[in-house]
């Protein structure tokens, strides 16, 4: 398909649309709003496109630009302009896919709009963001939802002090009023936005989708309903989950099997535990145990050689978040940890054996890492922060070829 106003370009799993107007700042105009709603349309039937990251192209002189908004230059625009575009800033909402804009240079009244209407925000420090409608029109409503959705996301006081002052932000500004959940430099931008785009479209399609309809509209419920809304959409979007997650723990078992076989200690780049077996790599969720008595579940988790940040789950063939370096390494993780901090469920996922309610830390590794766990063999009343825990595995079932089916969490030690 052909634009005259904007590009579409796909690799792998990311859709990647570009405003390109240079010489108008890619302000929005009849024929942009009619391309992104044909381009929208496409990327939400196409099951191969998992994430849609939108950028805007340089200006005329070559300089960094988002988008300054609706074109005022084509004013008047036909009646139905405001509700076309109202609707296409909804579908993007509502698109059954993560959405990301990426922004630097310009990015005012429509712009700012536009990109509020995506699920997170990439900022380069060069951006220049602001909203301009009471400031150049002497009203701050905005046309499409710009009065509406920015106290939504960055707090009523952050909200009136853009629409006041009409002053424009860079990217650390917006990064600390939470309108960027990401900062980085100009040449980065892409990069970054890239890898949090790779990063979701490793999930399951059809998590994504449930998990961010319940955001969107659970965070316009009372507490009481967002809890059932939860309980009522969880189920039907758990079933698909589980029969995916049975073939990964067949697959994995197998591989581990062969792995364990072919792997001997001198070649393999993993420290030993101290005691000993070979260590098997744990990852979040279930996974398959061979009867073999010489392996010992472990986690494994990924160390950046450039700043040294480790991470669990590991991360692997892509960027370090904190540096966005690409040079990870494999690193056997310790048995212990520490809460850092603790939140009770009541409504358990169908593997989980324990009493309800139970206890979901965040915990801290010997190492460093953090990653979230369940806890076992305490109350949630015993639950507190800062103590110390250790690694656990538990049997959830036997799997047709008499392995045991697993899952880790993490039990309180007991000090005499």
């Amino acid at each position: 398909m052909s634009y005259e106003t904007i590009t579409f370009e796909q690799e792998g799993p990311i859709g990647t649309i570009t405003l390109k107007r240079p010489e108008r700042l890619n302000a929005i105009n009849v024929q942009m709003l009619k391309e992104l709603r044909l381009a929208i349309d496409h990327i939400q039937n196409d099951d191969k496109v998992r994430v849609l990251i939108l950028t805007g192209g340089p200006d005329s002189k070559g300089r960094p630009c988002f988008c300054a908004g609706a074109d005022m230059k084509e004013a008047p625009f036909p009646d139905t302009f405001l509700l076309e575009l109202n609707d296409l800033f909804g579908r993007i909402e509502d698109l059954g896919k993560a959405t990301i804009s990426a922004i630097d240079g310009v990015c005012t009244a429509g712009g700012l709009e536009l990109s509020m209407c995506f699920d997170l925000r990439v900022v380069a420090e060069t951006a220049r963001i602001g909203d301009l409608h009471l400031k150049n029109l002497g009203v701050g409503l905005g046309g499409a939802g710009a009065s509406t959705r920015l106290p939504r996301i960055v707090g009523l006081a952050n909200a009136k002090e853009l629409m006041f002052i009409g002053d424009l932000i860079d990217g650390h500004e917006a990064y600390r009023m939470g309108l960027a959940n990401r900062v980085c430099t100009p040449d980065k931008l892409m990069v970054v936005a890239g890898t949090m785009g790779q990063k979701i479209a490793d999930m399951r399609p059809r998590g994504v989708a449930v998990t961010k309809m319940h955001l969107n509209l659970g965070t316009q419920m009372e507490l009481h309903q967002a809890l059932r809304f939860a309980d009522v959409i969880g189920p039907f979007a758990d079933a698909e989950g589980m029969r995916e997650l049975e073939k990964k723990q067949a697959a994995f078992g197998m591989k581990n099997k062969k792995t364990s076989e072919q792997k001997s200690p001198e070649s393999s780049h993993l420290t030993e535990p101290a005691s000993s077996g070979k260590a098997v790599p744990i990852k979040p969720g279930l996974f398959t145990l061979s009867s073999s008595s010489d392996e010992l579940p472990q986690l494994i988790g990924t160390k950046c050689k450039a700043c040294n940040e480790i991470y669990f789950p590991p991360m692997r063939e892509t960027c370090c978040p904190n540096c966005y370096e690409t040079a990870m390494e494999e690193l056997l993780l310790g048995r212990n940890g520490t809460v850092l901090s603790y939140t009770i469920v009541h409504m358990p996922p169908r593997e989980w054996q324990g009493p309800v309610p139970y206890a979901v830390a965040l915990i801290e590794s010997s190492e460093g890492a953090t990653f979230y766990s369940a806890l076992t063999d305490c109350k949630p009343e015993e639950v507190k922060i800062g103590i110390e825990v250790e690694l656990e595995i538990e049997k959830v079932r036997t799997d047709g070829d008499g392995n045991d089916v697993v899952g880790y969490k993490f039990s309180p030690i007991r000090k005499s």
